[in-house]
């Protein structure tokens, strides 16, 4: 049975890099001073606004000991640091907005400047606690690792299913004899690489939870996405562990290619031999026409392999805000546009969709999600319908390019109504399509009548 390639499944973790690497960055701390004015504590009031209460606004409301902020452990367990953090978020205190002095050079005096460390060394662990929870740490260093575990290691257990590299068997009593495989391939348990599939699936929907829940990337810590690497590496290891290898040597004496070994204390990963270099796949944004002409997307986001040969925006950045309700305001602060391209993962919409194309005469090539993003002020809010059509152009697969196919895209809008996307361009190499519903879209084709 062929197995689904989680690996592939991984652009809502890779998407979130995209899209909230421009929305974590912390400004730099004002250095502590010696003597301190009331322009030094302006500055780190500022500070921690930039950095807590305008990244994450629901922080205010979540100040209780079961905070993620608090429970990444840099704030407690010092009571001087602790009243300061009280005293940030309750606005009481020495430094709350009524005791502010109103000359920014006068130097601090009497409580104000015996307090004034304890206040400057809560702000800097607030603000680190928050990255801690949901900045920059998380994007750089835990998306990273996982991301680069799931194209690395994970992909080669798919990739040798669907290569017959691995050979799944339901009981070891309709398993090959090892003595009659070559090294460098392998039989396995249905039952154990499903129970792989089950960890890998389950920490990626969780992921999903975290990066498209109501609060973004807040209402997760580093602690959780450090389990969820912890599980799914593990399950790998044990996978690994469950292989039956062949026992034939190759005219060399060595197998052609190896499954990478994982160790997750150390994160390193190693091959038997070095993998043959293969053909790097065209950009995932860009779209080959006919006559050999390419086409690279009018809108940045998140693009990955997809079924296609490559999917593209071709409308102007002013025409795609409008399109997508932004209004003047959102637009002179800040707000974009972006897009998420990648296989659907979502089997139950693609079972719906397949049906639905048969139904309608067509076969179906692959389910894609097409999803647009609003990003605003740290939030991310999908866009499922456009004031007005978008057009898009799928590249067609080089297996697909036959004049006597004909094509559309078929999706489902944010009302539950079937739209059909039929193909605009007489281009056997494009499909192009006026869209103004959002998400999985199942592209269809038939013979010609």
């Amino acid at each position: 049975m062929k197995q689904t390639k989680i690996s592939r499944l991984l652009a809502a973790v890779a998407a979130v890099v995209m899209l909230f690497s421009s929305m974590t960055v912390f400004a730099d701390a004002p250095s502590k001073a010696d003597t301190p004015t009331w322009q030094d504590v302006f500055d780190m009031l500022e500070y921690v606004g930039e950095n807590v209460y305008d990244k994450n606004p629901e922080f205010v409301d979540d100040v209780s000991e079961e905070s993620p902020y608090k429970k990444e452990g840099t704030l407690l367990g010092d009571a001087g640091k602790e009243q300061a953090y009280c005293d940030f978020v309750e606005g009481s205190g020495v430094f709350a907005p009524d005791n502010l002095g109103d000359n920014g050079e006068a130097e601090l005096e009497g409580d104000a400047a015996s307090k004034y460390s304890d206040f400057y060394d809560a702000a800097i662990a607030l603000v680190g606690s928050v990255q801690e929870a949901s900045g920059t740490k998380y994007v750089d260093d835990i998306i990273e690792e996982y991301t680069s575990f799931l194209e690395t290691s994970n992909e080669s257990i798919w990739d040798g299913v669907d290569s017959g590299q691995i050979i799944p068997v339901d009981s070891a009593e309709d398993a090959p004899d090892t003595a009659t495989m070559k090294k460098g391939t392998y039989w396995v348990l249905q039952s154990d690489l499903d129970a792989y599939d089950t960890v890998v699936t389950n920490a990626i929907a969780t992921s999903d939870s975290w990066q498209w829940g109501e609060k973004g990337p807040s209402n997760f810590t580093r602690s959780d996405v450090l389990q969820c690497i912890a599980d799914v590496k593990a399950a790998y290891n044990t996978l690994l562990g469950q292989l039956h290898e062949g026992e034939i040597a190759t005219k060399s004496g060595k197998s052609s290619k190896k499954l990478k070994t994982v160790s997750y204390e150390s994160g390193a990963s190693e091959d038997s031999q070095p993998e043959e270099e293969t053909p790097a796949p065209p950009p995932a944004n860009e779209v080959t026409f006919s006559g050999g002409v390419k086409r690279q997307t009018s809108l940045t986001g998140e693009y990955c392999q997809t079924c296609m040969a490559g999917v593209i925006h071709t409308d102007g950045q002013e025409k795609i805000r409008q399109a997508a309700g932004l209004s003047e305001k959102e637009i002179a602060d800040g707000a974009v546009i972006k897009c998420f391209i990648c296989n659907s993962r979502n089997q139950a919409m693609n079972e719906i969709l397949t049906k639905t194309g048969n139904a309608q005469g067509y076969k179906v090539w692959g389910v894609i999600n097409c999803d647009l993003y609003k990003l605003y002020k740290g939030s991310v809010t999908p866009v499922r319908t456009t004031k007005e059509a978008l057009t898009v152009v799928l590249g067609v697969p080089e297996k697909l390019r036959n004049e006597q196919y004909e094509f559309a895209v078929i999706c489902y809008d944010e009302n539950g109504n079937l739209v059909m996307m039929p193909d605009m361009d007489t281009d056997n190499a494009t499909i192009t399509v006026q869209a103004e519903s959002f998400g999985a879209w199942a592209v269809l084709y038939r013979t010609r009548k």
